[in-house]
This record gives C-alpha cells, sequence and structure tokens, in this order.
C-alpha cells in the first residue's frame, strides 16, 4: 500500500517536470511561433531521461501518457548504479535518479546545474516477509539470521 502512495506522489511531480522541458522548449515567443516550434520539437526532438531502475512502474505510465498527450517522444535509460556515469549524464535532458547522491555527484563533478535539482520525492524501503511470517521477522536486524534467504530489489 505505501508503495502505491509513493508511485502517486510522484505522479504530480514528474509531470511537472515534463511539462516544464515542453514550455520551455518556445519561451519568449508569440503564441503562433510557439506552436511552429513545439511541432517541429514534436517531429525532430525526443526528451531522454536516466532514471533509476526502481522508478521503471511509476515512469512508464506517465512516459506514454505524455507521449500520447503532446506527440513528443520520451526515451528512457532505466539503470542502478551506471547513474553515475559521467557519459551517460551528459546524453540526458532530464536525470531522475532514485538516491540523491547520484544527483550529489552530478553537481560535483559539473555535468548537471545545481539551480535545476528539485527533489520530488522519497523512496521508503519495506521489508515484507511469506504469509503467515513462518521465520519470526520483526526488524531488520533479523535479517542477518543465518540461512534466511532474501530477494532485494
Amino acid at each position: 500500500m505505501k508503495l502505491q502512495q509513493f508511485y502517486k506522489s510522484l505522479v504530480i511531480p514528474v509531470s511537472i517536470i515534463l511539462l516544464i522541458i515542453v514550455a520551455n522548449t518556445g519561451c519568449g515567443e508569440r503564441t503562433e511561433e510557439k506552436r511552429v516550434k513545439n511541432k517541429a520539437v514534436t517531429e525532430e526532438k525526443n526528451i531522454m531521461i536516466g532514471a533509476g531502475k526502481g522508478l521503471e512502474p511509476v515512469l512508464e505510465p506517465l512516459r506514454k501518457a505524455f507521449t500520447e498527450k503532446t506527440g513528443i517522444k520520451i526515451e528512457t535509460l532505466y539503470l542502478c548504479a551506471a547513474m553515475s556515469q559521467p557519459d551517460l549524464i551528459k546524453t540526458w535532458d532530464v536525470m531522475l535518479p532514485g538516491e540523491e547522491h547520484f544527483i550529489q555527484n552530478a553537481v560535483k563533478d559539473k555535468l548537471i546545474d545545481p539551480k535545476t535539482v528539485s527533489i520530488v520525492g522519497e523512496m521508503i524501503p519495506v521489508i515484507a516477509v511469506q504469509k503467515g511470517n513462518p521465520e519470526n521477522i520483526t526488524g531488520i536486524e533479523d535479517l542477518a539470521r543465518p540461512g534466511l534467504k532474501l530477494g532485494m530489489g
């Protein structure tokens, strides 16, 4: 349930980010000029997003809806630790990692403008156990018990 709440909490911030990108494709121009330029953008330009793999379930429906509504295609590269590779970061229009330290490293390496950084949500770690909790797991310290099988994502 909390995971669904997390995903729902990302819908508005991620949509706002995508709308800002589209809105800025023709800032300062008259309406007709914007329309012509935005039409050209939809025909020529895709938005490239580098995102944490854990964000895929929430971003995919947003990406599809955004493309259907605007005609602008969004290419998304879902990664984990590779979020810190400078050669990849330089190719993205938007960076949406699952952890803040990736942003901090990119700022430190001067790969992104710190003025553009906005924290739009938090990922909440969850411990889930088998039905009936046969191993009697009550806290994180129980996960260190010998013989316990763990799945992590």
